[in-house]
């Protein structure tokens, strides 16, 4: 039994402890959750998303601490039963997040992979369209936070594995603020790049808002399955882009 369901179980137990009467559809009810699904999930017939863990994070007091060992537990769950060939994603830390904020730090360390990358901030700045001095502080950073890697030659290398970052819940302001930059470059890329190099697609759809919880995991599960792919299948890889689902270049290689 995964430990999250054991805790859940745990804090059901002292609350009807407190009252006789307490119901499984009020502890559902307090954890904004179906009460179906707690029932599956106590009687381990159905496991914790991340999703879910997002959900009754609050409700539970779970610390930041918590709640990155139950996502891990959960991560390495659903790898296990998805995808066994899928590259190890670094989970960043809380502090983390908050150094590396804005957007260039990201583009930075998917820059090493290209044949090109210079580990120079006049390189990065030119390329990134951003200062020498933010090119030098962003390298300082990733190198102290250990995401990159500076070799006895001199060489810089980001640490192996995508990058994933923690629950937005704990962080709001750091995320949401990459997340506006994203969006943001993503306005701008309509008119900097041909639509050969980029891609803004949508769909409308009628849909039943409980279902929320599982397209949310479903995108996540995709965008984890193309990084994969797209790590795997690039052999030269020469430029950044993001996939937002919109994708667009980051860098200024016109």
């Amino acid at each position: 039994m995964m430990k999250i369901v054991k805790k859940l179980n745990a804090e059901f137990e002292r609350r009807k402890q407190i009252n006789p009467r307490y119901s499984l559809r009020a502890y559902a009810k307090f954890l904004s959750l179906d009460v179906s699904v707690l029932s599956r999930i106590l009687a381990n017939k159905s496991k914790v998303t991340s999703k879910v863990l997002s959900k009754i994070a609050e409700p539970l007091s779970l610390t930041p601490e918590e709640y990155q060992l139950y996502e891990k537990e959960i991560s390495l769950h659903n790898k296990r039963k998805y995808d066994h060939d899928a590259v190890a994603f670094h989970h960043l830390q809380i502090e983390e997040i908050k150094i590396i904020q804005d957007w260039y730090h990201y583009v930075i360390l998917e820059l090493t992979c290209l044949k090109d990358f210079e580990p120079s901030a006049e390189w990065i700045s030119k390329r990134l369209a951003i200062s020498e001095t933010e090119a030098q502080l962003a390298l300082e950073r990733l190198v102290k936070l250990n995401l990159l890697i500076q070799k006895a030659n001199g060489e810089i290398v980001a640490k192996p594995g995508p990058i994933t970052e923690f629950q937005e819940k704990f962080i709001p302001t750091a995320l949401r603020l990459r997340q506006k930059q994203i969006l943001e470059r993503a306005i701008q890329a309509m008119d900097l790049f041909p639509y050969a190099e980029r891609d803004q697609s949508a769909v409308t759809i009628g849909m039943d808002d409980d279902l929320i919880p599982e397209v949310k995991e479903k995108i996540k599960k995709f965008r984890r399955s193309l990084a994969n792919f797209i790590d795997k299948k690039s052999k030269n890889k020469n430029r950044v882009y993001e996939i937002s689902i919109s994708m667009f270049p980051w860098d200024n290689q016109f």
